[in-house]
């Protein structure tokens, strides 16, 4: 729901315009892939209700392969509401319906052969440092979306060949969220490369190498919602087709700027040719 301003009185607070779209770290990261070019397959949990029909449909919709999303009795959903600030673009999330299974997702370590790269977040953390245990295993390159770096989060970060975060985490692991200081703690804990999205001030990439930073993109932003996840979907096209870290980065960096034109999380996601025309006009 877009809102005229956040710094109105919840009662005068009005509503410009609101949609209804498919989301989540996995699932919108999966999509953009998918619109990038990408073969994708999502193992997840979702509710049996009409909700997770909705979601259903709309991954199978954009391509992204549903035939491993396990279905459970145990509440419906997931279901989140994002509230949006007209002024600034900046978002609030509310939680709302959200399956419990009682039992973890059932690994399949046959279905990873083949596989060119494998995106876990911290939504599961028993199941996301094994599946990524197991990647490693196949020689399957493994990236991760996390919003923190302790509890059981640590053991997926730990398990990962590329960490992509944003500056929230940052703030949790270095004073002040200084991004080389960031940078440095979170490459301690195992990965290979560790990127920072910062928002309006660009991202940077680290490796045993050293840091770089790389500015924004200037767009007219009407919403900001979803732009790590495209970030995450690109940078994972850009790694299965075996790219230069630089140009993953900078490709990565186009799509989530382009799609923060649009509301929502997915209606504005572009293809490949939208992103390599983006990039080269503003070269």
């Amino acid at each position: 729901m877009l809102l005229d301003s956040f710094n109105r009185p919840a009662g005068e607070m009005r509503v410009e315009s609101f949609d209804i779209q498919g989301g989540g770290l996995i699932g919108s990261a999966l999509v953009a892939a998918s619109r990038l070019g990408v073969e994708t397959e999502v193992w997840a949990t979702i509710g049996t209700g009409p909700i997770g029909d909705w979601i259903v449909d709309g991954l199978a919709q954009e391509g992204v392969c549903t035939d491993r999303l396990r279905r459970v009795d145990e509440g419906d959903g997931p279901l989140i509401l994002v509230f949006v600030d007209g002024e600034t673009g900046e978002r609030r999330f509310q939680s709302g319906a959200w399956p419990r299974p009682a039992e973890p997702y059932p690994l399949d370590a046959a279905a990873l052969d083949g596989a060119k790269c494998l995106l876990v977040d911290g939504s599961c953390p028993v199941e996301a440092p094994e599946a990524a245990r197991l990647a490693r295993e196949r020689g399957v390159p493994v990236v991760a979306d996390l919003s923190g770096v302790d509890g059981p989060a640590r053991a997926i970060a730990e398990a990962v060949d590329y960490l992509v975060v944003d500056e929230n985490c940052a703030r949790r692991v270095a004073e002040g969220g200084d991004p080389q200081e960031a940078c440095r703690r979170l490459l301690e804990l195992g990965p290979g490369v560790v990127v920072l999205t910062l928002g309006a001030k660009g991202c940077c990439y680290a490796s045993g190498s050293g840091m770089t930073h790389v500015s924004a993109y200037e767009v007219d932003v009407v919403d900001t919602t979803g732009a790590g996840d495209c970030f995450h979907g690109a940078f994972c096209a850009g790694v299965i087709r075996g790219w230069e870290l630089p140009r993953i980065v900078e490709f990565a960096s186009a799509a989530a700027s382009i799609n923060c034109r649009t509301l929502g999380g997915r209606s504005g996601l572009p293809s490949a040719e939208q992103v390599e025309k983006f990039i080269e006009e503003r070269r």
